[in-house]
């Protein structure tokens, strides 16, 4: 996504706001937006907490510290100027991980292969 998303800002009780988020193809790259805000975020003076959904930013604020408007206008801002990082993997963002099937790492395959009607091999490929 090359512009700024879409969103709506409505008041999530008396001391927060929720943006709801739209314009991105999948969840995946939404959510990477929602967190890339949500970390934006919480330095600003006045915000207790920026939590991100899915689709969604909320912040809350303490307002002997920040006024609603102004709560408002900050989550707004970071909406319109935060870059997500891209969803696509790299060869150094990809880890590793040895895993164990059967045995003493996994008593239980035996019975789910045979409750499942599969093979072994036909089992884990499908995990």
């Amino acid at each position: 996504m090359s512009s700024p998303p879409d969103f709506e800002c409505i008041p999530f009780g008396e001391r927060g706001w929720l943006a709801r988020i739209v314009g991105f193809e999948d969840d995946v790259a939404s959510g990477l937006f929602a967190n890339a805000a949500a970390d934006a975020l919480r330095p600003f003076n006045g915000v207790t907490d920026a939590v991100a959904g899915i689709d969604s930013v909320t912040i809350r604020f303490d307002p002997t510290q920040i006024e609603t408007e102004t709560a408002r206008e900050v989550l707004c801002k970071v909406l319109t100027t935060v870059k997500a990082p891209d969803a696509g993997n790299t060869a150094e963002d990809i880890i590793d991980i040895p895993v164990l099937y059967g045995g003493d790492a996994g008593p239980d395959l035996a019975d789910l292969c045979r409750n499942n009607r599969l093979s072994r091999d036909e089992f884990i490929s499908r995990l």
